[in-house]
């Protein structure tokens, strides 16, 4: 969303005539090679609390039951944390670009676009790195990957050679920077745009903290003992899931939607086999 409210805020300045700021080949990598590998990273390795936290405290799993950690409440919030993101991205390059220079060279369309582009591809990964619960290598290597990926990736096909493939982005990498706007613009942008979205986490951790956060935060500054082995923690797990198995066992009878002839007496036997105390052993049952 962020990428096209940028877009929106140039045709303003376009009368709205189809004119578009960037090159069609960042367009069209953006999502595939520019920022889909940290988001892959995050997504399937990152934990926001541990094995024995999470046995510790069950009640965490009442967040996915409530509804808490993902609602249309939250999501009205990143939609609206979106809209805010692509106006600082679009308006702050906008207006450092637009400052006097000392040689009076001003800064063509493809230079505009091309520092709000890097510049969102910076803060997006900024801000993705903000919600990360644990740093682990692989999530370092694809986060600040991805970044060395985009500028290599801009630097080679910014060259000459390339000329009749991206005519509009040729030696454009390089003039930019060469300028002391570009850098200032890629400092101003990700640090105004990320403000709120720091202050939020931090307040949202200190003064409206759920089961959930009040957990994980404890966890981290609470200095862990040694783990469990593997061994054991498997064990405690299927005794956990043995134990609610049993429940289970004990409260239904396993035939939901049996309408077979005599199915109803089979029920009725095993409700009854369940409510009767087992004998122990040795034991001998007398019949009358």
């Amino acid at each position: 969303s962020t990428l096209a409210f940028t877009s929106l805020w140039f045709c303003i300045y376009c009368a709205f005539s189809g004119q578009t700021m960037y090159d069609g080949w960042l367009t069209s990598l953006f999502n595939v090679c520019f920022t889909s590998l940290p988001i892959i990273a995050v997504a399937t390795l990152d934990q926001d609390t541990d094995f024995d936290v999470a046995m510790k405290y069950p009640s965490l799993y009442a967040s996915g039951h409530q509804s808490t950690g993902y609602n249309h409440r939250i999501f009205a919030g990143w939609m609206f944390f979106g809209l805010y993101h692509s106006v600082v991205i679009f308006y702050v390059p906008f207006v450092i670009l637009n400052l006097p220079t000392s040689n009076g060279h001003a800064n063509g369309l493809w230079a505009m676009g091309f520092t709000v582009f890097s510049a969102l591809i910076v803060t997006l990964t900024l801000k993705l790195a903000l919600i990360v619960s644990r740093w682990t290598w692989p999530v370092h290597a694809a986060t600040w990957g991805s970044l060395v990926f985009y500028f290599g990736f801009i630097l080679i096909v910014g060259l000459p050679p390339f000329l009749d493939y991206l005519p509009n982005l040729t030696l454009v990498p390089y003039e930019m920077m060469n300028r002391w706007q570009f850098w200032l613009a890629m400092f101003l942008t990700p640090f105004i745009t990320l403000i709120p979205d720091f202050t939020w986490k931090y307040v949202r951790i200190n003064y409206f903290t759920t089961d959930k956060v009040a957990y994980i935060a404890a966890a981290k500054k609470a200095k862990r003992g040694p783990r469990v082995p593997t061994k054991e923690r498997i064990v405690h797990v299927m005794q956990v899931m043995n134990d609610a198995g049993q429940f289970v066992k004990k409260s239904i009878t396993g035939f939901a939607f049996s309408a077979d002839a005599g199915q109803a007496d089979l029920i009725a036997n095993y409700a009854m086999e369940l409510k009767t105390p087992r004998k122990k052993a040795g034991e001998v049952s007398l019949h009358y």
